[in-house]
C-alpha cells in the first residue's frame, strides 16, 4: 500500500478525560494486495481508530506522543505516516474557598 505523496496528518491536541468529537478521517492508502487494515502505534491511552479511520475515545493521560498511522495489506506490506498527538490537562475549576478578588480601587474618604 501507499499513501498519496502529499498525504500528511496535522498535529492533534485533545483534552484529558474529554471525549474526542473529531469526525475527520485520516488519509486512505491505495494499492496493496487485498483489503487494507489501518492501525495506530503509540497512541495515547484511551484513543483508538474507528473502522472509518477516525480518531475516537477519551484520552486518559496527559502528554505528547509521536503516533504512527499504518496501513497494512494482506501480504503484510505496510505504509505509514507519523504525527503528534498532545493531550493537555483540563483547566482547573475555580476554587470556591478563594475569596472573590476585589477589582475596584480603594475608596478615598470624601474631603470636607
Amino acid at each position: 500500500p501507499t499513501f498519496p505523496s502529499d498525504a500528511t496528518i496535522a498535529a492533534r491536541s485533545y483534552e484529558k478525560d474529554a471525549e474526542i468529537t473529531e469526525e475527520t478521517a485520516l488519509p486512505e492508502a491505495t494499492s496493496g494486495n487485498g483489503d487494507l487494515a489501518y492501525t495506530l502505534e503509540n497512541a495515547p491511552d484511551g484513543i483508538t481508530l474507528s473502522t472509518e479511520r477516525v480518531l475516537q475515545g477519551t484520552p486518559t493521560t496527559a502528554g505528547e506522543l509521536q503516533v504512527t498511522y499504518k496501513a497494512t495489506d494482506q501480504d503484510g506490506d505496510e505504509a505509514h505516516l507519523t504525527f503528534t498527538i498532545t493531550i493537555t490537562e483540563p483547566p482547573l475549576p475555580p476554587d470556591d474557598n478563594d475569596p472573590p478578588k476585589d477589582t475596584d480601587p480603594p475608596q478615598q474618604p470624601a474631603a470636607n
